[in-house]
């Protein structure tokens, strides 16, 4: 009878260890939602508004002025854009 008993307990501290280990998991989950919430709101945020990938280059454009067009802060983001 001691041994069932003993074993009914191991199983048992086994079974709450087990449930202590999916609360973790759930929590460490809930965690990176959450993180993965914020890192996608800030990715939102920070990307550029669409541009039109093309502009027709005409006589008197400046990669200067191309930048202001597009909203851009500075001609080297026209130029890096557009080294190839």
């Amino acid at each position: 009878m001691t041994d069932k008993i003993d074993d009914l307990k191991k199983a048992l501290k086994e079974q709450k260890e087990q449930v202590n280990l999916a609360r973790e998991s759930k929590d460490k989950l809930a965690s990176l939602d959450e993180k993965l919430e914020t890192a996608t709101a800030a990715m939102r945020k920070a990307a550029p508004a669409a541009a039109p990938k093309t502009h027709t280059v005409v006589s008197g454009d400046t990669l200067t002025g191309i930048a202001k067009q597009y909203g851009k802060e500075s001609w080297k983001e026209v130029y890096e854009a557009n080294k190839l």
